[in-house]
């Protein structure tokens, strides 16, 4: 799943997909002096066939210019059938919008990033989302005179997650 330095340290694996060269080699350069080993991919054929072949930490998508095939409802559900834990997938795009932030959760991803990209931010995230730890509820504290309005909002708070 990851490539091994001559040092003996692995450097996570992460695919790149966008039509687009222009914009993403100093975002590439800093990742890899993060400690990422970043691979792109121009073609949704070229990604499946990556992915069957080994597996990602984590996948960066260009929203804006995506290759064809990559933004579909459900695009990166199917490579991940019968996995343990799921490859996050970053959405990256210039649209800040609703619109553009479900697509990308329709599309299968996990996070959404607005332009311009900050490579430190993105190499943080790549590192708490590609470590598998689970997002800890919120603890809340129902004050309220009325023991039972107190305890349906427990529930509803509950039921929400927190």
């Amino acid at each position: 799943m990851n490539e091994v330095l001559n040092g003996g340290q692995e450097q996570p694996l992460i695919y790149l997909l966008t039509a687009a060269d222009e914009g993403w080699g100093d975002v590439v350069r800093q990742l890899a002096e993060a400690g990422f080993t970043v691979r792109c991919l121009a073609r949704c054929d070229e990604f499946l066939a990556a992915w069957a072949e080994t597996a990602p930490e984590a996948v960066i998508l260009d929203w804006d210019v995506p290759p064809e095939g990559a933004t579909e409802q459900g695009a990166f559900v199917a490579p991940q059938q019968g996995r343990v834990q799921a490859v996050p997938v970053i959405a990256v795009s210039g649209r800040d919008d609703l619109a553009a932030r479900l697509g990308a959760v329709r599309a299968g991803g996990t996070h959404f990033l607005p332009r311009p990209v900050e490579a430190g931010r993105l190499a943080e995230l790549l590192r708490v989302a590609g470590n598998g730890v689970e997002p800890q509820p919120y603890r809340v504290l129902v004050v309220d005179d009325d023991p039972m309005e107190a305890a349906a909002m427990a529930e509803i708070l509950f039921k929400a997650g927190m």
